[in-house]
């Protein structure tokens, strides 16, 4: 368990809406009848607030989701489309920090770039970001600073080209061989 995932704690709706990311389970679908509307087999939580309605609406849009808004979330296929419904649950709650904890795993190329550009965008209306990602790439492109860690210890922070240059951090994660240093 990471640091992020416990600071995200609990799922805050057992329903399994897309509007709230939560992935419907056998157990979740044994309590349908607590969650109000979602009981109805087509239904979402949402439905009948015009209000949360149009939010959920343009959070959806806004990740490129908006197709699957009156689906059950475990519908969406893993991956990508998961992490971006992930990211839409917690803008629902309009933070001013978004946490995200290796969001490009298991992604291919494609669908690592839509990420990015959703990260990118997020950026760009004003929301900080902070990233714990191992795909280096994606780190160089996406961050204005980078602390490395190594085994838990602080090694090195500057911004990406500092980092390309830092003997610790190229040595920490990248290695030598035969005295030659590769570059991230």
């Amino acid at each position: 368990m990471t640091l992020l995932s416990l600071l995200k704690g609990p799922p805050l709706d057992p329903c399994g809406n897309v509007a709230d990311g939560n992935q419907q389970s056998q157990e979740t679908k044994g309590r349908q009848k607590q969650c109000g509307s979602r009981a109805h087999s087509s239904g979402t939580w949402w439905r009948f607030d015009p209000g949360k309605r149009a939010k959920a609406l343009e959070t959806l849009r806004f990740v490129g989701l908006q197709y699957a808004a009156n689906s059950p979330a475990v519908s969406l296929p893993q991956g990508q489309q998961q992490r971006l419904l992930e990211i839409a649950r917690a803008l629902s709650l309009d933070p001013q920090v978004l946490l995200l904890d290796e969001p490009h795993a298991g992604l291919n190329i494609v669908e690592t770039e839509r990420l990015m550009d959703v990260i990118r965008a997020l950026h760009q209306r004003g929301l900080t970001v902070i990233l714990v990602e191992h795909e280096m790439r994606v780190v160089m492109a996406l961050a204005q600073r980078i602390t490395v860690l190594n085994f838990g210890k602080l090694l090195v922070e500057g911004t990406p080209a500092e980092i390309q240059s830092s003997p610790a951090a190229i040595e920490a994660y990248l290695g030598s061989r035969r005295g030659q240093r590769y570059h991230a």
